[in-house]
């Protein structure tokens, strides 16, 4: 139940996993971060930049620097304490060698995603540069809707994975 969050002009160093988390936050803004991932996890695997969980809305996420082993941004939905994600504005993502820039998770008709607009992303990735999908193994299918992207320069990463068991080494 946090409201009017700033997260500003902050470098994060080797996390252990994701490097900001937010669950149930209202009016947010998260701005001019880099990430410098190398030694955190031993493996290189749910390690998101900035993780957004249910019941967080109206944010602004922009300006967001460096490499991370997952989701630059994460919307999940079904995560924390479970909710709506709606009316985030993600813009600047500029990486090289990440995972993938922002995912849209949601498994539940009760816990959609609403309103997000997704711009100015320039970077190389090595799984999905925006993922939209349903994780949990359930009958019930998630809502998205109301989704903006532009200005996305984006390509493969010749990155080789060799820390993360379940990804194979992906070329170019």
């Amino acid at each position: 139940n946090v409201k009017n969050l700033r997260l500003s002009s902050l470098t994060i160093k080797d996390p252990a996993n994701f490097a900001a988390t937010f669950d149930t936050v209202s009016y947010f803004n998260v701005e001019n971060i880099t990430f410098d991932f190398n030694d955190g996890n031993r493996y290189q695997s749910n390690m998101d930049g900035v993780h957004i969980c249910g019941n967080c809305h109206h944010g602004n996420i922009e300006k967001l620097f460096g490499t991370c082993y997952d989701d630059i941004v994460a919307l999940n939905a079904e995560e924390g304490s479970r909710g709506p994600v709606s009316d985030i504005a993600i813009r600047g993502i500029y990486t090289e060698g990440s995972y993938s820039a922002v995912r849209l998770l949601t498994a539940n008709p009760e816990c959609p995603i609403r309103n997000i607009h997704i711009s100015d992303i320039r970077g190389t990735f090595y799984h999905f540069v925006i993922g939209f999908m349903q994780y949990y193994k359930t009958e019930k299918r998630g809502l998205i809707e109301n989704v903006t992207i532009d200005n996305v320069y984006a390509s493969k990463s010749d990155r080789t994975v060799i820390k993360f068991p379940k990804v194979t080494k992906y070329k170019r």
